[in-house]
């Protein structure tokens, strides 16, 4: 029995049939010969071996104190899976955008895959059908790159195995924080006590100049608004090894850095604006290494002031610059996933509530969109049943305040760019879609001159 971090445990108590706290990644093989059964069972065979998606959260009734990782009893992966067949790619988009909405039964292990066969229409596979994987799982089990190990393991030509855990029964868990009921409050004061600690340190290395915030204030703008509900998600595509050659001919800079600069250039000219900052997830893995979720979300001025090679260049240093604020013992601490106060569960639910419903009216954030970059290394490794794989790309969620939001994925030499966007919020997409466009080609292709 393993205990769940508050950090981990917060991704299930916000989520809801509007707010989403699931990671959503498809992947696309060359049209298999094998009968879907056999692709069931393949899937299937290679889940049995992965202790994150035989585990299931077990909360306490009434969510009265923590909630602990168990071994779901009679687990069968086959439970999570399921098959369709036949879509094009504007109906595969369709049915990826809506995955978000359905909300996992608590009750088990909170992932699904769905295989979705002959879908014609995927721009890398230059007119062949494919067949689709579309992987889901609930934040709290893992982060973006524990959910790419994850997806590596399903398309190994490999089954790896595991050892099985301890079943839990809910029961069990009520008594167990039942009894720390009469702890808790002290619990709870010594870690508000750590947590201002932590926060008054972060001041003083702030007034020293150890770390700075980018330099402006919380804007509003057309796609940081309140949600719809709605979302439509579009996919672009480029070559890694373009974008790799072009960063060489700038200089110290990453196919990441052009990728943003491409983005945040994109939708400055889309949008009309003239400043743009992006939330940028970083893992911190090397400092946070007990986390499921060891990622912490950048705020990244996209410099969209700046000409294109310029951006690149002014856009890797203030990726750097956070990424030393993180390393920071005082910042270091606070990403820590026990830094939250070990409050009983309900309390979280309830504030997760309350967030929800007042989020709508919340004050505009310090970014106007988000970039999220998962790297899933060489090609010839991913397979289904013999089958290559052929793209990769992910469909973020939405949420109040966050109306465009992007997928980099890089597997071999594709890499995918999934759009997922308020269709209320985001005006004329197709345009933006150009846009985007137009920017990797003119930074691959000219060297960002």
């Amino acid at each position: 029995m393993i205990r769940v971090k508050p950090l981990d445990a917060l991704y299930v108590y916000s989520e809801s049939d509007r707010v989403s706290s699931a990671m959503v990644s498809a992947y696309a093989f060359a049209e298999s010969d094998a009968t879907t059964e056999e692709l069931v069972q393949w899937l299937a065979d290679r889940a049995s071996g992965i202790p994150e998606l035989r585990q299931r959260m077990v909360r306490a009734y009434g969510d009265i104190g923590d909630a602990y990782w168990s071994e779901a009893p009679a687990f069968d992966p086959r439970d999570h899976i399921s098959a369709t067949s036949g879509m094009s790619w504007d109906e595969l988009r369709m049915r990826i955008a809506g995955t978000h909405r359905v909300v996992f039964d608590s009750s088990r292990p909170l992932w699904s895959a769905e295989i979705v066969r002959h879908v014609g229409g995927i721009e890398p596979a230059h007119g062949r059908e494919c067949v689709v994987v579309i992987l889901k799982c609930n934040h709290a089990i893992t982060d973006g790159l524990g959910f790419a190990d994850v997806a590596r393991k399903l398309f190994s030509s490999d089954v790896s195995s595991c050892e099985v855990g301890q079943t839990v029964s809910r029961g069990t868990v009520t008594a167990l924080e039942s009894a720390r009921l009469v702890v808790r409050p002290f619990l709870v004061l010594s870690d508000v006590w750590r947590l201002l600690k932590t926060s008054r340190q972060r001041s003083k290395d702030r007034r020293a100049g150890l770390w700075s915030m980018p330099d402006f204030e919380p804007r509003s703008s057309a796609v940081n608004q309140a949600w719809s509900g709605e979302a439509v998600t579009e996919v672009v595509y480029a070559s890694v090894s373009e974008l790799r050659q072009a960063a060489k001919r700038i200089g110290e800079v990453s196919v990441n850095d052009l990728v943003l600069a491409a983005i945040g250039g994109a939708a400055a000219r889309h949008l009309g604006e003239e400043h743009l900052a992006a939330a940028v997830p970083i893992s911190i893995r090397d400092i946070s290494a007990e986390a499921r979720n060891a990622t912490a979300i950048a705020i990244v001025d996209l410099r969209v002031d700046l000409p294109a090679a310029e951006r690149c260049v002014a856009i890797h240093a203030n990726v750097a610059r956070e990424r030393a604020r993180f390393r920071l013992p005082s910042w270091a601490e606070s990403c820590q996933p026990d830094i939250l106060p070990r409050l009983p569960g309900f309390v979280y639910r309830g504030l997760a509530a309350w967030q929800r419903r007042s989020g709508a009216h919340a004050k505009p954030g310090f970014t106007q969109l988000k970039v999220s970059t998962v790297p899933k290394g060489p090609a010839d490794e991913w397979v289904l049943a013999g089958s290559p794989v052929v793209a990769n790309f992910g469909a973020p969620p939405l949420a109040d305040g966050l109306g465009l939001n992007h997928s980099v994925s890089r597997l071999g030499d594709v890499l995918g760019i999934a759009i997922v966007y308020d269709p209320k919020q985001l005006p004329a997409p197709d345009d933006y879609v150009r846009c985007l466009r137009a920017e990797l080609a003119a930074l691959a292709g000219a060297g960002a001159m």
